[in-house]
């Protein structure tokens, strides 16, 4: 029941009350009363009455003047009414109004309304389609048909038609229908009567199914048989000769959903034939009992029927077999002599065939016929399926041997001997390494080694490995017997081990290898003479000489000769040391001038790197020779560095040398230029001051018991440096400055407390122009990136 109240006049107002009183599947019968009620206790009313009732917005009863009524303190219905509404698809609300005029002790008129709410209409689940059919028009195309079937009286409209399809492919399992695990399937308007599925594919099936849905629901499904379409060629057919005059045959078409398989064969290339149909599975084995001799292949294809076709259904394409041969003599077998057309002395000879069996069947035996060194000639019988012989070492003499090889299968005659395999035997060369020695402690070094055989040389290969990899490698002339190695042509590292590997093919085209291991241990060069200056623009500058001593090892004393050839000529003389290379040998050769201490080899070159206060390095010259210089236009200001000079020898061998060393100075430095190579002093009365600012990001969040932001840092640092200094008056000075600030905006600043950084810079420079005493210079600095001058 819904009530409503309407505005009070006086001491009344209307009361409307409404309510459903019976109803079917498709109706509601809805009655409604207006009734006047007093709202003030102690009342009495005469007078007379008009009252209207509406349902859903239709007047359903009126009555006109009522004449004189008497009514009290109560509550009197003064007009009725009842309605009979359709049910929509939905549940809804239907409004009822009353109104009541009075004319009596305060007069006037009443209007109430209230809601009844009312169900939709009880759909009944629908009919399903009637008359279903799927047709298939080829393996790409199947037409759907139905027709309607939907009872509207019965209450089983028709909303949409549902359809919907599962696949399955290449003889796979079924996939998912269309309009389940997510899928809506394919969906029509109810009035819908056909559809043609597309998009199919070959070696396939597919089922369908088509559906009625509605307010209540769907209905039951009609659901196709399984639809076929045409079946791919079996995936493999192979033949198997199992006897004189059978074969098997399997046909594997698991990759398929066919029916059954029909078999067919092919003699000696001739005409197929039919052989065996409708053999039901995907996989069949058919064994030809009765197969005629000669070259047997045999095919295989798939049949499927056709789904509501009573025709010749589908035949897929066909897979061909191996080809099998019945029983016939072995053709000759492909031989071969596991060493080669020339092989060593007193080593066995291997002798291997591959025999040639057209009909298929397994070597039973073979027979080898052998020609000897003498020529005499000889035959041996192998047992079984084996396909090889071995001559005895023993046997393998300086001379020519044959061999040729026949075999048999399940045909009772030999089959073809094979072509003569024919192998000279010789003696091998012999290769001995006989240098360097090991260790390898200088370059150049001798490889140089010896080669017995009677047949000649007739190529070399001199090859030196590292690691198990060529690093160099030379074939030298016939006669050749050592090769001297330089520095041009390699220079090991010191601490490598090096493989010296020698290959010789002699005249008889056997080969011999030898090889042997060697250390690489050079000794440093002597230790550079290192001097480091800084000039009046605090760049260091670093002078090299090198150390030098000639090789050799001491065998004398002191000898009196000229420099050079001798020629007698007493102004020439100087002190000499006797020396030899290698062992002392009381034939001195070689003079050399004196030297103390141990041979050191000769420095080629130098590189200087220096060692900053943090402990990294900066490289300053990467090839200096003996006596040459070399700059560094940013040294570190009133810190302790270092400067490491590495000298470095021919062989690849070194030698360091650190010198620890500080760039005094009570004045900062700003170096310009792409190499840094020009350099400007800052005056007296210096003063430095240092902005260092960190960039973040502050956040504010909604929870937490802080109101204040959280701050991560965005890891970017900005430095600002900002010098002040004077300079006394100087005029080319004051032009310089000017200058410098005209013409360049990046440098690098050095700091007496010894920090370096680039910087991008901004100058004011000003003096007083009356006196001409001082000049004030004040620099605006932004530090960069670290920038590497050009060297």
């Amino acid at each position: 029941m819904a009530d409503g109240y309407g505005n009070q006049v006086g001491y009344w107002r209307c009361h409307v009350s409404a309510w459903v009183t019976s109803y079917t599947d498709t109706t509601d019968r809805i009655h409604v009363e207006a009734r006047w009620q007093s709202v003030a206790a102690g009342w009495d009313y005469s007078g007379w009455v008009a009252a209207t009732v509406w349902i859903n917005g239709q007047q359903v009863n009126h009555t006109g003047n009522s004449g004189n009524k008497y009514i009290n303190n109560s509550e009197v219905t003064v007009l009725t009414g009842d309605l009979t509404v359709a049910k929509t698809d939905g549940a809804r609300n239907i409004t009822c109004s009353a109104s009541i005029a009075w004319n009596g002790f305060h007069p006037g008129t009443s209007n109430a309304s209230c809601s009844v709410p009312v169900g939709g209409i009880n759909y009944n689940a629908p009919n399903p389609p009637k008359n279903v059919k799927w047709t298939r028009v080829d393996d790409t195309k199947i037409n759907n048909t139905w027709q309607a079937n939907y009872d509207n009286g019965a209450l089983k409209p028709w909303k949409q038609i549902i359809l919907a399809k599962r696949e399955g492919r290449d003889g796979g399992n079924w996939g998912t229908w269309s309009d389940q695990g997510g899928g809506k399937g394919t969906v029509l308007n109810w009035d819908a009567t056909n559809y043609s599925w597309t998009g199919l594919r070959s070696n396939a099936r597919y089922q369908f199914s088509a559906y009625a849905r509605n307010q209540a629901g769907d209905s039951s499904h009609v659901d196709s048989q399984v639809i076929y379409t045409t079946p791919a060629a079996p995936k493999s057919v192979t033949a198997v000769k199992t006897g004189d005059r059978t074969v098997q045959v399997t046909a594997d078409a698991t990759n398929t959903y066919t029916w059954s398989i029909d078999f067919e064969r092919q003699v000696n290339g001739g005409d197929w034939e039919t052989i065996s149909t409708g053999l039901v599975g995907t996989k069949i084995t058919f064994t030809d009992t009765n197969a005629p001799g000669g070259t047997l292949r045999y095919r295989a294809r798939c049949w499927r029927f056709i789904y509501g076709d009573g025709g010749d259904g589908l035949f897929g394409a066909y897979t061909t077999s191996n080809e099998v041969t019945t029983i016939t003599p072995p053709l000759a077998p492909t031989v071969s002599c596991e060493q080669g057309a020339v092989a060593p002395t007193n080593t066995a000879l291997v002798f291997r065939w591959t025999p040639n069996h057209p009909d298929g069947t397994a070597q039973t035996s073979a027979q080898v016929e052998i020609t000897r060194q003498d020529g005499s000639t000889g035959t041996e019988t192998v047992s079984g399926a084996t396909t090889s012989y071995t001559r005895a070492a023993s046997l393998q003499t300086v001379g020519t041997v044959k061999f040729r090889v026949r075999t048999k299968g399940l045909d009772p005659d030999w089959g073809a001997w094979s072509s003569y395999v024919e192998v000279r035997i010789a003696d091998p060369p012999s290769v001995v390494i006989n240098g360097p020695a090991n260790p390898v402690t200088a370059m150049p070094f001798t490889i140089a080694w010896s080669v017995a055989d009677v047949t000649g040389v007739s190529m070399q290969t001199v090859e030196i490995l590292r690691g198990g990899s060529v690093i160099w490698s030379r074939q030298p002339g016939t006669g050749v017997r050592e090769l001297e190695i330089t520095s041009a042509d390699l220079l090991p590292s010191n601490g490598d081990q090096l493989q010296i590997r020698v290959s010789v093919r002699g005249g008889s085209t056997l080969t011999a290898v030898a090889s042997v291991l060697v250390d690489v241990e050079y000794t440093p060069p002597a230790s550079p003479t290192v001097n480091v200056q800084y000039d009046a623009n605090l760049n260091g500058i670093i002078q090299l000489t090198f150390n030098r001593t000639e090789p050799g090892t001491i065998t004398q004393e002191f000898w009196t000769t000229a420099l050079g050839e001798p020629d007698n000529s007493p102004s020439a003389l100087a002190n000499f040391y006797t020396v030899s290379l290698g062992e002392p040998d009381n034939s001195p050769s070689v003079l050399v001038p004196l030297a103390l201490g141990e041979w050191r080899p000769e420095t080629t070159y130098a590189t200087v790197y220096r060692v900053n206060p943090d402990g990294s390095q900066t490289l300053i010259a990467d090839n200096l020779g003996d006596g040459q210089q070399c700059i560094d236009p940013l040294p570190p200001l009133n810190v302790g560095f270092a400067y490491q000079v590495t000298a470095h020898a021919e062989s690849g061998a070194t030698q360091n040398v650190t010198v620890q060393t500080v760039c005094e100075s009570g004045f900062a430095a700003l170096n310009y230029g792409s190499d840094a190579g020009s350099s400007l002093l800052l005056g007296y009365d210096l003063s430095v001051d240092h902005r260092v600012s960190h960039s973040t990001t502050e956040f504010w969040f909604a929870s937490g018991d802080s109101s204040l932001p959280v701050s991560y840092s965005t890891s970017q640092l900005n430095r600002e440096i900002n010098v002040d200094s004077v300079f006394e008056w100087d005029g080319d000075l004051y032009l310089r400055l000017l200058n410098f600030a005209d013409e360049w905006s990046y440098a690098w600043y050095r700091e007496p407390s010894g920090r370096t950084c680039r910087v991008k810079l901004d100058m004011d420079v000003s003096v007083d122009t009356t006196e001409r005493k001082e000049i004030h210079c004040a620099l605006s600095m932004i530090e960069l990136e670290w920038e590497d001058p050009i060297r």
